[in-house]
Parts: structure tokens; C-alpha cells; sequence
């Protein structure tokens, strides 16, 4: 990874618009784009760690996730 770019992981994604759930959840979503970047958007962590393999996190909310399916920002 030495520019950065990553793809890897299946989480779940929920779309939230001023707090309030707007999409239905996807499974099973496979995350790539630029670390740092991706880095940048978090903006919370919840205190809901889950182990999923030899991982153990807790939720994640991020400013903006794009759907590369859709080519569009998952809040638009």
C-alpha cells in the first residue's frame, strides 16, 4: 500500500441524513478508495466493539461513502 490506495473488508452500510436513517442496510459491502481519505471522514466512533475475525471495532460514521455501484455520494 504504498500510495495509499486500499480495498478490503465487508461491512454493513446504513445511509443517515440529519440523524435520521434514509437507506435501507447493505451487507456484505466491500470498502476500497484511499486510505488516508477514508481516514479523514470518520467522524465518531461508537462504544458497540463487535469481533469479526481478528478484528474488534466498534461502529464507524463516516462524512461521505461513495457508491461506486452508482457512481454517486451515498447521502446525494
Amino acid at each position: 500500500m504504498v500510495n495509499g490506495d486500499y480495498s478490503g473488508g465487508k461491512l454493513t452500510v446504513i445511509g443517515l441524513k440529519n440523524g435520521k436513517i434514509w437507506a435501507y442496510p447493505v451487507s456484505e459491502v466491500t470498502v476500497a478508495g484511499n486510505l488516508k481519505d477514508m481516514l479523514m471522514q470518520i467522524t465518531a466512533v461508537g462504544n458497540d466493539p463487535e469481533k469479526n475475525g481478528s478484528i474488534y471495532s466498534g461502529s464507524i460514521l463516516m462524512e461521505k461513502l461513495n457508491d461506486r455501484r452508482k457512481n454517486k455520494c451515498i447521502q446525494d
